[in-house]
C-alpha cells in the first residue's frame, strides 16, 4: 500500500473541518474547529464544490482560505478613479 508523503501547513485563520462533500464535520458536541496559528501536515488537496481544500486525512478537510502562503487567499489590489480632465488616476 502506498502512503502518501505529509507536508506542512500553518493556519492564518481559525478553520472548520469539513469531510469530503465539502459539509462542517461534527464531533458529537457540536462542530469544531483548529485555531488559527496552528501548524498540521497535510497528504494532498481537492477542489470540493469549486473550492480548493487540504486533506489532513481521515476523510477531514480544511478550505485553502484559512492556511498561510496559500494561493487561493484574498490578495489586496489597488483600484484607480477615471478623472474629468485626462489627469493621471489617483488611487483609492
Amino acid at each position: 500500500m502506498l502512503i502518501p508523503k505529509a507536508r506542512l501547513l500553518t493556519l492564518s485563520h481559525n478553520a472548520y473541518v469539513y469531510n469530503s462533500k465539502g459539509k462542517r464535520v461534527d464531533n458529537g458536541l457540536g462542530k469544531y474547529f483548529i485555531k488559527k496559528g496552528t501548524s498540521m501536515s497535510y497528504v494532498g488537496t481537492k477542489k470540493i464544490h469549486g473550492k480548493k481544500y487540504y486533506n489532513l486525512g481521515h476523510g477531514e478537510y480544511i478550505k485553502a482560505g484559512n492556511v498561510k502562503g496559500s494561493f487561493s487567499a484574498v490578495k489586496p489590489h489597488a483600484t484607480t478613479a477615471p478623472t474629468a480632465s485626462g489627469a493621471t488616476p489617483q488611487l483609492i
